[in-house]
């Protein structure tokens, strides 16, 4: 090792020199080894920063693509989750089921905040030549979150509004099939009542009936 040498030099220097020539030497000696000292210390702090930094990278490279390939599912679920259902029943089916992707969507929230985060304090110490590329997955991770919860909450509104418009219709035929049954049973009644003879009285029957 080169400092081990100088400074095997150096005490072989200091025995054959004078006594200044020998304080110089001692003095340049300390004031090397201080200098290695701090430079080790340097490096060493460097490599632990850098150490930090790979880890940092690797997690949030990891998070990315977990996320992504989380949200590609999400899309393609809500892109075909077809068309709305004829009947209450299948309609209130599709809406527990989307509820439970609401849910799903909520926890995955945690991990969508906890991921830009971690990429924005990355960039906060990231060199400019990486900059770019992290500030570009926040903006691709922030849109697609954004699309993937708005198609969400549409899907719930459309749900929610068939399954009352199916109800509305359903009380609307409860009201009619009540309104015919009472028809028919008035009807019925008159059937069995003798028609009278006068015709005044007959042509006002008509008239009613009509």
């Amino acid at each position: 090792m080169q400092l081990e040498q100088v400074k095997r030099t150096g005490k072989d220097l200091q025995e054959t020199a004078s006594s200044s020539d020998a304080s110089a030497i001692r003095q340049q000696l300390s004031e090397l080894t201080s200098l290695w000292d701090r430079v080790n210390r340097l490096k060493d702090r460097k490599s632990k920063r850098l150490e930090e930094a790979l880890r940092e990278a690797q997690q949030l490279h990891k998070s990315v693509d977990m996320l992504l390939e989380w949200l590609s599912d999400a899309e393609m679920k809500l892109r075909f989750a077809g068309v709305l259902p004829e009947d209450e029943q299948e309609t209130k089916a599709q809406l527990l089921e989307h509820e439970k992707f609401l849910r799903e969507l909520s926890e995955k929230e945690k991990d969508k905040d906890a991921t830009i985060s971690l990429a924005q304090r990355i960039l906060a110490k990231a060199h400019p030549d990486g900059a770019a590329v992290i500030k570009h997955w926040i903006t691709i991770i922030q849109s697609r979150w954004e699309e993937v919860s708005s198609w969400a909450k549409q899907r719930r509104q459309r749900l929610d509004d068939h399954i009352r418009s199916l109800r509305d219709a359903d009380e609307l035929l409860e009201e009619l099939l009540a309104w015919l049954a009472g028809l028919e049973k008035t009807l019925l009644s008159l059937e069995t009542e003798p028609l009278p003879d006068d015709l005044q009285v007959i042509e006002s029957l008509i008239e009613d009936h009509k």
